[in-house]
């Protein structure tokens, strides 16, 4: 399993079919994806979405990257499925995202 999510990590901009990762550990996909079940809680499929939100969050945090390089950077197929994917989980847009995240770095509290 933890082989999987490092290959998983380094290859987000990629696509991630089961099937491909089972096999590149020698394993069976049905074995895959129950060890993510069991060990983790979730499926393969929203494993791999959290990663790729995640690692998006980061680069809207950290870097000047456009929406649609992000999207490239990080798997997701089209701008729109991003959009729409990350306001679910991260309960803001990606635009709204980075801008709090910018004014919350830049604002100084001074008591």
């Amino acid at each position: 399993l933890a082989q999987a999510k490092l290959y998983i990590k380094d290859n987000l901009s990629s696509p991630l079919k089961i099937t491909d990762i089972a096999s590149h550990l020698h394993i069976s996909s049905r074995h895959l994806s129950r060890l993510f079940g069991t060990e983790l809680g979730v499926s393969y499929s929203e494993y791999v979405q959290n990663e790729r939100v995640q690692r998006a969050a980061i680069l809207l945090k950290k870097t000047d990257l456009s929406i649609k390089d992000i999207v490239e950077e990080t798997g997701f197929s089209n701008v729109h499925y991003f959009t729409r994917v990350f306001t679910s989980t991260m309960r803001s847009s990606p635009g709204r995202f980075r801008s709090l995240y910018t004014k919350l770095k830049t604002t100084k509290y001074i008591e």
